[in-house]
Order: structure tokens, then C-alpha cells, then sequence
């Protein structure tokens, strides 16, 4: 048995191996857009006896293997275009681990898969994802590594239908990549802010109430609320599932690269945003002038 575990285990170690030496280099906007025949963050239904033996599968892979390699490993998956069934790969939408603003609004067609939603989306930025719980736009998946398996299963061409040890090795790999995502470094973290920018934070810790929910080094409450997004057309996006029409408080980081804006990308910029929130928004009116507005834009633009 033990020669057995030795075996199954460096058949997975060749086969990340091959997929990291596939990588491919960041999707430019050019040929087709991202794809919505398959949505890699769509739920999956699996037993808890199979999601068990997932989970030890991810452990045994994180205590077998050295950080460095389950992170090259991982890079390997997340950039590569082979394994998945669209022909894309995860560094399609999350260049880099942000956001290609070419990319734009994916929108779900009908009919949906099982457990899936109808109606628009726009890729999340992954700066410190390790840190931000829950995930998915609507918050309702509770851990990484399950959301993690979650796109393997949905999207790897052979996810459906592999061992528990493949789906864990792979899950350990691609987490311990995530790991390592940080975001830019920006006028915000060097202290390097403009006169405007300094005066948008204290609209951003005051008048503007922003602070209520970005707060922290990540500018995130971690928490879903509905705060009365404009609805795209035909959009039935029910958002999280214990709080109806409320959605994930995304990370500020570089949202200045982070366009188009909210979960449906309703708002096409950061001025659309602010205004967004002074007039028509659940916190709505907060009297911003217009001098406090386009501070507030350059502040964020600093982050």
C-alpha cells in the first residue's frame, strides 16, 4: 500500500509538472473573450465522503511536498490553457492575479447550469485572496480550498471525473500560488499621495462613510451587502443566499484597474461609482460636492 501511495503520487507530481511547463503568458485582450459556457466558480454538488477524501488528499499534498515546488506547480495550473475545456485558463480574467480591464463583463446566458445564476459578472481581483473570505461575487463559498475545487471540477477537463488525489494535489498546488498574490505596490503604500488623494481619504474615512465597509489593509469588510446596484438587463442574480441582493465587499486595491465596476459591472468608472453612492445608493444622500467627489476618485486611484 505504502509503494502504491508513492506511485499515485509522483504520477500527480509529473502530470503538474506538464501542465507548468505550459504555462502561457497573460491573455491580451486579443481573439475571443473569456468564455461563459463554463462558469469555473459555479457550485459542485459532491458527497461528503468524496469532499473528505478531497480535503485529506490537499493536506497530504501540503505536507509532502516543499512550499516552493507546490508554488510552481501552481503557477503552472492557473496559467495554463491545455487542461481547461474552454481553451482559456485562469490568468485569462485575473492577469496577474487582478484584472485585465480588456476582459470587461462576462455575462451567463440561459439556460444556466445547475446551482448557477443568470445575468452579468466581472472577474474579481485575487490581491491577498488567502486572506479574504468568503468567495464568489455573492460570498456564499465559505473556504479557498473549496472554491478552489470548485474550479477544478467545473473547469480542468478532467476535474469532473479524476481521483481524489489528482483534484487534491492540483488544490494544493493552486492555493499555495494564490498565496503568494500581492498587489502593487502604489502611491498609497509608499506615502506618496497627492494633495487630492489626501484630501479624498479623509472624504473616504469621513463624509463618504466608505470606511464602513473598506476598511483594513484590504479595504474590505468581508462582508455581503445590498446596497441597490442598478440591475444589468435581464439580469436574476440572486446574490448570497442568506442575504437577497447582496453581494461581496471587493478588495480596493488597484481598483483603479479594476473596470468596469460592482459585481454586474453596471458602472463603467470610478466617477460613476462615487456618484453611485451619493445619490442612488442604500447609503444615499451623502452631499458630496463636486470638489469631494473627485477627490474621493483620486484617492482611490491611489490604492
Amino acid at each position: 500500500m505504502h509503494i502504491r501511495k508513492i506511485r499515485i503520487a509522483l504520477a500527480v507530481l509529473a502530470l503538474l509538472a506538464g501542465a507548468a511547463a505550459l504555462a502561457t503568458t497573460p491573455w491580451n485582450g486579443g481573439g475571443a473573450k473569456p468564455s461563459a459556457a463554463v462558469d469555473p466558480h459555479a457550485p459542485v454538488q459532491m458527497s461528503k465522503d468524496e469532499a473528505h477524501r478531497i480535503l485529506a488528499a490537499t493536506e497530504a499534498a501540503n505536507n509532502s511536498a516543499p512550499r516552493s515546488e507546490l508554488i510552481a506547480q501552481g503557477q503552472g495550473l492557473f496559467r495554463s490553457i491545455t487542461i481547461s475545456k474552454t481553451g482559456e485558463s485562469c490568468e485569462t480574467c485575473h492577469a496577474e492575479g487582478g484584472r485585465d480591464p480588456s476582459v470587461g463583463i462576462i455575462n451567463h446566458p440561459r439556460p444556466t447550469p445547475p446551482n448557477d445564476f443568470h445575468g452579468a459578472r466581472t472577474p474579481l481581483a485575487l490581491w491577498d485572496v488567502t486572506q479574504t473570505a468568503p468567495y464568489t461575487w455573492s460570498g456564499n463559498v465559505a473556504t479557498l480550498q473549496t472554491q478552489t475545487v470548485n474550479v477544478i471540477k467545473n473547469f480542468f477537463k478532467a476535474g469532473a471525473t479524476q481521483s481524489a488525489d489528482v483534484t487534491g494535489q492540483q488544490a494544493a498546488a493552486l492555493i499555495a500560488y494564490l498565496g503568494t498574490i500581492k498587489p502593487p505596490v502604489s502611491p498609497f503604500d509608499l506615502g506618496t499621495m497627492s494633495p487630492a488623494a489626501i484630501r479624498g481619504e479623509n472624504v473616504f474615512n469621513g463624509k463618504g462613510k466608505c470606511s464602513h465597509c473598506h476598511g483594513g489593509a484590504l479595504f474590505t469588510d468581508l462582508q455581503q451587502h445590498n446596497t441597490q446596484v442598478p440591475k444589468a438587463p435581464g439580469e436574476t442574480d440572486p446574490g448570497n443566499a442568506a442575504q437577497p441582493g447582496a453581494f461581496d465587499t471587493p478588495t480596493l486595491r488597484d481598483t483603479k484597474d479594476a473596470a468596469p465596476y460592482m459585481h454586474n459591472g453596471s458602472l463603467k468608472t470610478l466617477e460613476d461609482v462615487v456618484n453611485f453612492y451619493d445619490s442612488q445608493s442604500s447609503i444615499a444622500p451623502l452631499g458630496l460636492t463636486a470638489q469631494e467627489k473627485s477627490d474621493l476618485v483620486e484617492f482611490m486611484k491611489a490604492l
